[in-house]
């Protein structure tokens, strides 16, 4: 079957990172793509940014937060558990080239896929400022990765 969950992280409350054993994906994946994946073999397909790709481990790593039944069922997944269907990568791709000056802004869960976009476009050579933002403070990611 594949699709094994290699790592995983909480984040914040119901906010977990997962890292899934996806070679095909994580060989073509491109910033700002996704994938569609189900956490059961009878669940509904939910669509997730991919948020880091390693073609040489062949992973993808994936951040959701828990709010409705798929994406609970997808939390209960541990370490070593399989997600029964994924597809990806999905969706065009993103431009990212120099620009000169950006600004990323990103609120809540989608703050991880606002610190990808950033890093590629720092990598570009782009001055960089990020706006992020949550609704506590407890429920900011991906602070530190930002200030560096």
């Amino acid at each position: 079957m594949g699709n094994e969950i290699v790592d995983k992280k909480i984040l914040a409350p119901e906010v977990n990172l997962i890292r899934v054993k996806a070679p095909q994906i994580a060989e073509k994946a491109k910033s700002g793509q996704f994938v569609i994946l189900r956490a059961t073999g009878d669940g509904e397909r939910i669509p997730l940014t991919i948020i880091d790709w390693d073609p040489e481990e062949g992973t993808i790593t994936l951040v959701f937060k828990e709010v409705g039944v798929s994406t609970k069922d997808l939390g209960k997944l541990n370490v070593g558990e399989e997600i029964p269907d994924l597809l990806g990568p999905l969706g065009t791709p993103g431009e990212v080239k120099f620009y000169g000056k950006v600004c990323v802004v990103g609120r809540g869960v989608a703050i991880a896929a606002a610190y990808e976009r950033a890093e590629k476009l720092k990598k570009a050579k782009n001055h960089l400022t990020a706006i992020i933002s949550a609704r506590t403070a407890e429920l900011l990611i991906y602070e530190k990765e930002f200030e560096r």
